[in-house]
C-alpha cells in the first residue's frame, strides 16, 4: 500500500518532531500526518490567514495616510489578528506533536473524516494549557488510530472544558464501573443506595464512607452535567440484575473484572447510579483515572456481606 508520505515535505516532518527520513516513517505516524494535513490547507491555513492579514493592513495603511487615527487603529487590529493567528498555529502544531507519543501499536486503514479534522483543529487553537493540550493530543491520535472512537459532539464539549472540570471528572472516574466489556456504558453507584432483594444495604453499619460522593459532591457533579459528561438523577437512574442460581452478574472496575452470583433462592440486585453520557464514556478512557483501591474493596465487601459471592478476574 503506497503511504503517500513520499511527497511530504521535511518543514511537515519537523513539525512533529520527527527525527529520519521520510521512507522511514511508522504507519500510525503517517497516517497522523496525512490525517491533520487533510484538513483544508492543513498547517498553511493559518499561515495563509496571516498573508491575507498582512495585505490587507498594507492597503490600509497606504490609503491611510490622510486619516492617521484609522490607520493606527488597522495597525494595531492587523498586529492582533496576526498575534492571534500565531498563537494557534503553535497551538495546533504542539497538539499534533503530542499526539505522536499517544498513536497505538497499529492503525486502522480507514480516513479520519476531514470534518472531523477541521472541528479538532477549531477546538485546541485557541487551547494553550498544559494538562488540556495533552487531553486534545490523546484525542487526535485515538480517532486516528481507529476513526469514530471520539464523536463530533465530544470535540463541541471538549471546547467548554477547562483543567479545574477535567480535573474534577478524572476524580469522578477514579470511582466509575463499566457494565460492558464490548459498548461500555459507565456509571458511579450510590453506595448509600444499594439494595439486596427488598432490603437497602446500609454501609455505615460497616463503617463505610460513601468514597466517591465525600469526594465529587452532589454540586460538582450537576457541574459536570451542565458541561454534557454526566447525567445525575437522586430520584431515579438504576442499575438493576436478578441473580439467580447459576447466573451471574459482571461489572468491570478499571481493567479488573467482578462477577456477582448467589446461590439458593434468586435475588434482585439494585443500586442508584449516575452515568456517564457518550461523551463521557468516551473521554473515560483517556482521562487518566487511577482505581480507588479502598471504594473497591470495600465495595466488594458489602456485597460479601449481605451473602452474595464475588469473585475478581
Amino acid at each position: 500500500m503506497e503511504t503517500g508520505n513520499e511527497n511530504m515535505e521535511p518543514s511537515t516532518l519537523a513539525v512533529f518532531g520527527v527525527a529520519g527520513t521520510v521512507g522511514e516513517l511508522s504507519k500510525p505516524i503517517t497516517k497522523l500526518i496525512e490525517t491533520v494535513g487533510a484538513g483544508v490547507g492543513a498547517w498553511y491555513e493559518p499561515i495563509g490567514i496571516r498573508r491575507r492579514g498582512r495585505a490587507e493592513a498594507d492597503v490600509i495603511e497606504m490609503t491611510a495616510h490622510a486619516n492617521a487615527k484609522a490607520a493606527d487603529i488597522a495597525q494595531r487590529s492587523a498586529i492582533r489578528l496576526e498575534n492571534r493567528e500565531r498563537r494557534r498555529q503553535r497551538n495546533i502544531e504542539k497538539g499534533a506533536r503530542g499526539a505522536v507519543e499517544f498513536l497505538p501499536g497499529s492503525v486502522s486503514d480507514e480516513p479520519v473524516d476531514e470534518d472531523w479534522v477541521q472541528k479538532w483543529m477549531q477546538g485546541i487553537e485557541d487551547v494553550s494549557n498544559e494538562r488540556m493540550q495533552i487531553i486534545w493530543s490523546k484525542i487526535l491520535a485515538g480517532e486516528t488510530g481507529k476513526p469514530g472512537s471520539f464523536s463530533q459532539k465530544t470535540l463541541s464539549i471538549m471546547k467548554t472544558i477547562d483543567e479545574p472540570a477535567a480535573n474534577l471528572f478524572t476524580k469522578l472516574c477514579r470511582f466509575a464501573w463499566q457494565l460492558s466489556d464490548e459498548k461500555p456504558q459507565f456509571f458511579v453507584p450510590h453506595v448509600k443506595s444499594f439494595a439486596v432483594s427488598d432490603g437497602f444495604m446500609d454501609f455505615r453499619i460497616l463503617g463505610t464512607p460513601d468514597h466517591a460522593l465525600n469526594e465529587v459532591s452532589y454540586a460538582q457533579r450537576l457541574h459536570l452535567e451542565s458541561l454534557g459528561l454526566l447525567k445525575t438523577d437522586p430520584s431515579g437512574l438504576k442499575i438493576s440484575g436478578m441473580l439467580r442460581p447459576g447466573t451471574s452478574e459482571t461489572y468491570y472496575y478499571h481493567g479488573q473484572e467482578l462477577r456477582v452470583w448467589t446461590e439458593g433462592q434468586p435475588r434482585k440486585l439494585e443500586f442508584m447510579v449516575d452515568l456517564l453520557t457518550p461523551a463521557g464514556n468516551e473521554l473515560f478512557r483517556i482521562c487518566g483515572a487511577e482505581h480507588h483501591i479502598a471504594f473497591r474493596d470495600e465495595f466488594v465487601a458489602a456485597l460479601r456481606h449481605q451473602g452474595l459471592l464475588v469473585e475478581w478476574d
